[in-house]
């Protein structure tokens, strides 16, 4: 096997990290005062510009966000 041949198995086995990781914190903050996923979603466009999906921040906020309150 040649370097570029292992480099680009191991480039295809490391998971992937979601754009929404570095703004938790906004997310968290903005959904705690009461912004609906349109609205995170919204800002996020605006003021970091990122696109993303409010489905997406759904599913986001749900799986990394939402057992940290309890």
């Amino acid at each position: 096997m040649e370097l570029r041949d292992i480099q680009r198995i191991r480039k295809s086995e490391r998971p992937k990290r979601s754009k929404l990781f570095i703004h938790k914190a906004d997310i968290m903050l903005l959904r705690d005062s009461g912004a609906s996923f349109e609205d995170i979603r919204m800002w996020l466009r605006k003021n970091k510009r990122l696109i993303t999906t409010s489905r997406n921040i759904n599913t986001f906020y749900n799986k990394h966000c939402k057992g940290l309150k309890e």
